[in-house]
């Protein structure tokens, strides 16, 4: 749910992701029952912890406001960096499928080219018992005609 932004009011910077941006504000006091005061003096950061500095408002809408337009910033800033996040995952999980489909198509491939090699061997086999068997036919058709020389 968006709280809805005041168009008027103080204006708050928040920390981005590289930088800290300067906030105008006054120390907390240890008892809130004073009304708050204009101090030109000091400036603080919106860093790790906001509590330690108040933006300076005059009534009591004013500081609901400022509230919700500071609760508004943090939420538009989580969703921002959520959405970032989302896209990051869905990245290392398009990453990772196209890494398991890569490995699989590979996988594929090394069957492919067994079923190939053994397909060669078996190929390589047949024309070594071929080769032997015309090596054996030339030998007899040599000795023949060897003997067929001499009978004459």
């Amino acid at each position: 749910m968006k709280l809805p932004v005041p168009l008027s009011g103080p204006s708050l910077t928040f920390r981005k992701l590289s930088s800290i941006m300067p906030v105008d504000c006054h120390p907390i006091k240890d008892d809130d029952t004073q009304p708050y005061r204009d101090w030109s003096q000091p400036k603080a950061r919106v860093g790790v912890n906001i509590l330690f500095a108040r933006p300076i408002f005059s009534t009591r809408d004013e500081e609901i406001d400022g509230f919700q337009s500071i609760v508004g910033g943090f939420i538009e800033m989580v969703d921002g960096l959520a959405q970032e996040v989302e896209k990051e995952k869905m990245k290392a999980i398009g990453s990772r499928n196209l890494l398991k489909s890569i490995a699989k198509q590979r996988e594929a491939q090394q069957q492919q080219l067994q079923a190939l090699i053994a397909e060669k061997k078996t190929q390589l086999e047949r024309y070594r018992i071929q080769t032997a068997a015309l090596q054996k036919e030339e030998a007899e058709q040599n000795e023949f005609i060897e003997q067929f020389i001499l009978q004459k």
